[in-house]
């Protein structure tokens, strides 16, 4: 895993564009953990709220406001 602007990379790019993607819907929307949870299942992406509610205290920080 290599850091870059704080926030972690795992090998796989898929994962990361889901764990971008996923707190940004949350911190640019102001959208709920759930509401989350069915826009990413409508694309084909199972991610539990518990996942999105940890990434997004872990990871939120590390991303700008946009």
């Amino acid at each position: 895993m290599a850091l870059r602007s704080g926030i972690i990379f795992s090998p796989t790019a898929i994962g990361n564009v889901k764990l971008v993607s996923t707190v940004w819907l949350y911190f640019r929307f102001n959208l709920s953990h759930r509401d989350i949870e069915d826009l990413l299942a409508e694309r084909g992406i199972t991610v539990s709220r518990e996942a999105i509610r940890l990434w997004c205290i872990k990871f939120g920080p590390s991303i700008p406001a946009a």
